[in-house]
Protein backbone atom coordinates (compact mmCIF):
# COMPACT_ATOMS: atom_id res chain seq x y z
CA UNK A 1 0.00 0.00 0.00
CA UNK A 2 1.49 3.22 -0.91
CA UNK A 3 2.00 6.05 1.76
CA UNK A 4 -0.13 8.62 0.40
CA UNK A 5 -3.16 6.21 0.35
CA UNK A 6 -2.14 5.09 3.87
CA UNK A 7 -2.32 8.67 5.08
CA UNK A 8 -5.21 9.21 3.53
CA UNK A 9 -7.27 6.46 5.28
CA UNK A 10 -5.93 7.78 8.37
CA UNK A 11 -6.88 11.04 8.22
CA UNK A 12 -10.24 9.38 7.02
CA UNK A 13 -10.12 7.48 10.06
CA UNK A 14 -9.34 10.40 12.21
CA UNK A 15 -11.17 13.48 10.56
CA UNK A 16 -14.35 11.83 8.41
CA UNK A 17 -14.19 11.56 4.69
CA UNK A 18 -10.84 13.28 3.06
CA UNK A 19 -13.45 15.98 0.96
CA UNK A 20 -11.97 19.09 1.79
CA UNK A 21 -14.39 20.53 4.18
CA UNK A 22 -14.69 20.51 8.44
CA UNK A 23 -15.63 17.34 9.94
CA UNK A 24 -19.56 18.91 10.31
CA UNK A 25 -19.58 20.49 6.65
CA UNK A 26 -21.19 19.42 3.85
CA UNK A 27 -21.64 19.94 -0.64
CA UNK A 28 -24.63 19.07 -1.53
CA UNK A 29 -25.56 18.70 -5.48
CA UNK A 30 -29.06 20.33 -6.35
CA UNK A 31 -31.40 21.05 -9.77
CA UNK A 32 -29.75 24.40 -9.69
CA UNK A 33 -25.74 23.39 -8.58
CA UNK A 34 -24.67 23.20 -4.77
CA UNK A 35 -25.34 23.93 -1.64
CA UNK A 36 -23.59 24.30 1.44
CA UNK A 37 -24.22 23.23 4.92
CA UNK A 38 -22.16 23.95 7.67
CA UNK A 39 -23.03 22.54 11.16
CA UNK A 40 -19.92 23.02 12.82
CA UNK A 41 -21.70 25.95 15.40
CA UNK A 42 -23.71 23.05 16.40
CA UNK A 43 -20.61 20.50 17.48
CA UNK A 44 -20.67 20.31 21.46
CA UNK A 45 -24.27 21.24 21.78
CA UNK A 46 -26.48 18.59 23.40
CA UNK A 47 -29.75 18.40 22.07
CA UNK A 48 -33.14 17.49 24.61
CA UNK A 49 -36.39 17.63 23.53
CA UNK A 50 -39.52 16.29 24.24
CA UNK A 51 -40.99 13.41 21.84
CA UNK A 52 -44.40 14.79 20.59
CA UNK A 53 -48.08 12.85 21.25
CA UNK A 54 -48.74 10.18 21.90
CA UNK A 55 -45.09 9.51 23.40
CA UNK A 56 -44.81 12.34 25.50
CA UNK A 57 -42.53 10.88 28.15
CA UNK A 58 -40.12 10.04 25.88
CA UNK A 59 -37.13 12.33 25.02
CA UNK A 60 -34.67 12.75 22.08
CA UNK A 61 -30.94 13.53 23.14
CA UNK A 62 -28.79 14.50 20.46
CA UNK A 63 -25.58 15.56 19.52
CA UNK A 64 -24.74 16.95 16.01
CA UNK A 65 -21.61 15.48 14.58
CA UNK A 66 -20.72 13.61 17.02
CA UNK A 67 -21.26 10.68 19.77
CA UNK A 68 -21.78 12.02 22.31
CA UNK A 69 -24.96 10.53 24.13
CA UNK A 70 -23.92 7.97 26.54
CA UNK A 71 -26.48 5.50 27.68
CA UNK A 72 -26.26 2.72 30.36
CA UNK A 73 -27.70 0.19 28.69
CA UNK A 74 -25.69 0.62 25.19
CA UNK A 75 -22.71 -1.21 25.65
CA UNK A 76 -20.90 -0.62 22.28
CA UNK A 77 -20.09 3.10 23.42
CA UNK A 78 -21.92 6.38 22.44
CA UNK A 79 -24.27 7.42 19.60
CA UNK A 80 -25.15 10.66 18.17
CA UNK A 81 -29.03 10.54 18.86
CA UNK A 82 -30.95 8.13 21.41
CA UNK A 83 -34.68 8.01 22.83
CA UNK A 84 -34.19 8.53 26.48
CA UNK A 85 -37.28 8.00 29.44
CA UNK A 86 -36.80 11.67 30.67
CA UNK A 87 -34.81 14.82 30.00
CA UNK A 88 -32.56 13.59 32.15
CA UNK A 89 -32.28 9.94 32.11
CA UNK A 90 -29.02 8.28 31.67
CA UNK A 91 -30.28 4.78 31.07
CA UNK A 92 -32.21 5.39 27.62
CA UNK A 93 -34.78 3.88 25.80
CA UNK A 94 -33.03 2.92 22.41
CA UNK A 95 -30.48 4.31 19.89
CA UNK A 96 -31.61 5.99 16.74
CA UNK A 97 -28.76 7.25 15.29
CA UNK A 98 -24.79 7.13 15.33
CA UNK A 99 -22.46 9.74 13.93
CA UNK A 100 -20.49 7.55 10.78
CA UNK A 101 -18.06 10.33 10.27
CA UNK A 102 -20.41 12.27 7.04
CA UNK A 103 -21.22 8.59 5.90
CA UNK A 104 -24.82 9.83 5.61
CA UNK A 105 -24.98 12.77 3.42
CA UNK A 106 -28.09 14.83 3.09
CA UNK A 107 -30.84 15.47 0.48
CA UNK A 108 -31.87 19.05 -0.48
CA UNK A 109 -35.18 20.03 -0.68
CA UNK A 110 -37.36 23.27 0.27
CA UNK A 111 -40.13 23.24 2.82
CA UNK A 112 -43.85 24.40 1.77
CA UNK A 113 -42.74 27.97 2.96
CA UNK A 114 -39.73 27.73 0.60
CA UNK A 115 -37.32 27.47 3.25
CA UNK A 116 -34.43 25.25 2.45
CA UNK A 117 -33.94 22.06 4.17
CA UNK A 118 -31.54 19.19 4.47
CA UNK A 119 -32.18 15.45 5.15
CA UNK A 120 -30.44 13.19 6.72
CA UNK A 121 -31.56 9.54 6.73
CA UNK A 122 -29.36 7.13 8.86
CA UNK A 123 -29.79 3.56 8.78
CA UNK A 124 -31.75 1.64 11.24
CA UNK A 125 -30.39 0.55 14.51
CA UNK A 126 -30.63 -2.92 15.52
CA UNK A 127 -32.74 -3.65 19.08
CA UNK A 128 -30.75 -2.09 21.63
CA UNK A 129 -31.53 -1.55 24.80
CA UNK A 130 -35.33 -2.01 25.18
CA UNK A 131 -37.59 -3.55 23.09
CA UNK A 132 -40.16 -1.45 21.93
CA UNK A 133 -38.91 -1.94 18.33
CA UNK A 134 -38.73 -5.33 17.59
CA UNK A 135 -36.56 -4.63 14.37
CA UNK A 136 -34.92 -1.69 15.45
CA UNK A 137 -34.94 2.15 15.43
CA UNK A 138 -34.07 4.60 12.71
CA UNK A 139 -33.66 8.46 12.59
CA UNK A 140 -34.49 11.01 10.27
CA UNK A 141 -33.25 14.30 11.01
CA UNK A 142 -34.37 17.83 9.08
CA UNK A 143 -32.70 21.01 9.10
CA UNK A 144 -34.49 23.55 8.31
CA UNK A 145 -33.04 27.21 7.66
CA UNK A 146 -34.75 29.94 10.27
CA UNK A 147 -32.30 32.98 9.76
CA UNK A 148 -33.32 33.93 13.85
CA UNK A 149 -32.79 30.50 15.08
CA UNK A 150 -29.21 30.85 16.89
CA UNK A 151 -28.54 28.06 17.78
CA UNK A 152 -32.12 26.02 16.73
CA UNK A 153 -35.41 27.35 18.09
CA UNK A 154 -37.10 25.18 20.36
CA UNK A 155 -40.80 26.23 19.99
CA UNK A 156 -40.83 25.27 16.37
CA UNK A 157 -38.38 21.98 16.13
CA UNK A 158 -39.88 18.99 17.08
CA UNK A 159 -39.18 15.21 17.60
CA UNK A 160 -41.91 12.91 16.91
CA UNK A 161 -42.15 8.93 15.49
CA UNK A 162 -44.44 8.03 12.95
CA UNK A 163 -46.22 4.17 12.28
CA UNK A 164 -43.48 0.93 12.25
CA UNK A 165 -42.50 -0.35 8.87
CA UNK A 166 -41.44 -3.77 8.84
CA UNK A 167 -41.02 -3.59 12.93
CA UNK A 168 -38.50 -0.79 12.90
CA UNK A 169 -39.81 2.26 14.94
CA UNK A 170 -38.95 5.47 13.00
CA UNK A 171 -37.92 8.64 14.28
CA UNK A 172 -38.44 12.11 13.27
CA UNK A 173 -36.18 15.41 14.19
CA UNK A 174 -37.28 18.61 12.44
CA UNK A 175 -34.56 20.97 13.61
CA UNK A 176 -34.83 24.63 12.86
CA UNK A 177 -31.69 26.74 12.63
CA UNK A 178 -29.79 29.39 11.54
CA UNK A 179 -27.09 27.06 10.10
CA UNK A 180 -29.15 25.07 6.90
Amino acid sequence: MSVLLLCALVLDTVFGRFDGLKACEFSVKTDNGTRGLDLTPLTGVTIIMPEQSPNEAYYLKYTPCTNGVSESCYSSGNSMAAQMYGSSDSVGNGILALWDNKQTTPKYSKTSNGADKFTFEYPAMGVTCNNGCYNGRQQEINFICDPTADPYDKTQSQFYETPKTNGICYYHLDLYTKYA
